[in-house]
């Protein structure tokens, strides 16, 4: 027998005592405490994730017209920085967030003058004679607006609206 062999042999031959069993129940123990806790975990982030899903996801100018050319539905909502708008953006958030449906908003900032023409051409409710209000939602289907709100809503009333839309 070579010495390997031996090695073998003798590490086969050899007896386990009763602290090395301890030793290696409280090592599998631990390992299995350890894996419990970590799929624990997982799930418990994934269900953190699954209730931050929907809500109000940030877009650019040229994003923003671009959903205003998309063939399938799109509720695109469009604030600034006025008192309705900071009012109206964290109820429509929550809402979104409840049903765990998905808006885009756009900031309206200063444009320039090319940008404006471009954004007053970008749709039904701000190509109007009349002009536009801040803020304002729109639902795009079929590269055409099929449903619009613009200016204050009142919670129930936004609700309605979304449940109109099937975003709520």
């Amino acid at each position: 027998m070579n010495k390997k062999d031996q090695k073998i042999t003798n590490k086969i031959e050899k007896p386990i005592s009763a602290a090395e069993k301890k030793k290696m129940k409280r090592s599998h123990r631990f390992y299995m405490i350890l894996t419990t806790v970590i799929i624990v975990a997982v799930v418990a982030i994934c269900i953190f994730v699954y209730n931050l899903q929907g809500g109000l996801v940030k877009i650019d100018f040229d994003e923003y017209l671009e959903l205003n050319q998309s063939e399938s539905r799109k509720l695109i909502y469009v604030g600034d920085n006025g008192v309705v708008s900071q009012e109206l953006t964290p109820v429509l958030t929550d809402l979104l967030r409840k049903s765990h449906k998905q808006a885009y908003f756009y900031t309206h900032k200063n444009l320039e003058s090319d940008e404006q023409m471009k954004f007053v051409e970008s749709n039904s409710v701000t190509s109007q004679d009349d002009g536009y209000i801040l803020p304002f939602l729109i639902v795009v289907e079929d590269k055409k607006v099929v449903a619009s709100y613009e200016g204050y809503l009142d919670q129930e009333s936004l609700i309605e609206f979304l449940e109109e839309q099937g975003y709520y």
